[in-house]
């Protein structure tokens, strides 16, 4: 396992958010992302091709071991669904759990940040966080649509953090990322991030106190 490239889930996720970007913005131009993409196979060196091309193959070292880690993980959950096995436990169980098959004996962590989550602390834990970033997700999208899309004087704050949020759940398919605490901090903002902006929007109680006559003793 030593010596191999660094994961592909980084720029999977880069991908991921690049397409739905241009969903929003410029459907149009997808269409001349296929010939360029073409053309960045034809064009890529050997081994970059053959690296990406490894990343379907279940023969592949790594690929297996992350299957031998799913299988792992999902007895963990079916085991212990509501509470999951406790925290740091995952790492310190996984040799019970791991197929026999596995290349490795023991793993940091499961390498997916839902998985992880799920089998450490329960699914009530996993489906408490989607819920959380599908609110999150759901509230920049329609404050992007709401100040007008692209015209919108925050449409970059709205846009940019629901694809940076996006981009980092489907990184977690692949790392646990939500494990990192340097970048755990970083998506709890962006959870907040819509609905920080949205305080801005709501009037200030100032605003919403009806009038008063001047001399009344109860102005201010």
């Amino acid at each position: 396992m030593a010596g191999r490239p660094p994961s592909w889930g980084r720029w999977v996720a880069l991908l991921v958010a690049g397409t739905v970007r241009l969903l929003i913005r410029a459907p149009r131009l997808l269409l001349a992302c296929v010939p360029l993409g073409a053309l960045l196979v034809l064009l890529a060196p050997v081994p970059l091709v053959s690296r990406m091309i490894s990343i379907t193959d279940l023969q592949d070292p790594s690929n297996y071991d992350r299957l031998c880690m799913l299988e792992a993980g999902l007895t963990m959950v079916k085991e212990r669904p509501l509470f999951g096995l406790g925290l740091e436990m995952v790492e310190r169980r996984y040799p019970i759990y791991r197929s026999p098959s596995a290349p490795r004996f023991e793993v940091p962590h499961l390498h997916n940040s839902f998985l992880q989550l799920a089998a450490e602390r329960g699914i009530p834990a996993l489906l408490a966080y989607l819920a959380m970033s599908w609110a999150s997700l759901r509230a920049m999208y329609r404050g992007y649509r709401r100040e007008g899309g692209s015209r919108g004087p925050r449409a970059d704050l709205y846009l940019g953090g629901m694809l940076a949020l996006l981009a980092f759940n489907v990184a977690g398919l692949f790392e646990n990322n939500w494990g990192d605490t340097e970048v755990q901090r970083a998506a709890l903002f962006l959870l907040v991030l819509p609905f920080c902006l949205m305080m801005e929007e709501a009037p200030g109680e100032a605003d919403m106190l009806p009038d008063r006559p001047e001399g009344d003793p109860e102005r201010i």
